[in-house]
């Protein structure tokens, strides 16, 4: 059996993230077409995601990917 997950990372300003989930913008819009960013917050903490980014077409909401730190033990 094999299985696969694959997981879109997106760079922007440097900085790495992984794609947790895509949100077209009419989803989270009014009547009047203004983003309802309470609504766009609620998305965000509803999937665990901590960075919001845009496209032309909606939002993408992300994790932070974090530099990696290395670890040197000291011997005893």
């Amino acid at each position: 059996m094999e299985v696969s997950n694959v997981t879109k990372l997106i760079k922007h300003n440097d900085v790495w993230y992984k794609l947790i989930r895509y949100l077209p913008e009419h989803n989270v819009m009014d009547k009047t077409g203004n983003v309802r960013m309470d609504v766009l917050a609620g998305w965000r903490d509803y999937v665990g995601a901590n960075h919001v980014l845009r496209d032309a077409t909606g939002f993408m909401l992300c994790e932070t990917i974090e530099d990696a730190t290395v670890i040197v033990e000291q011997p005893t």
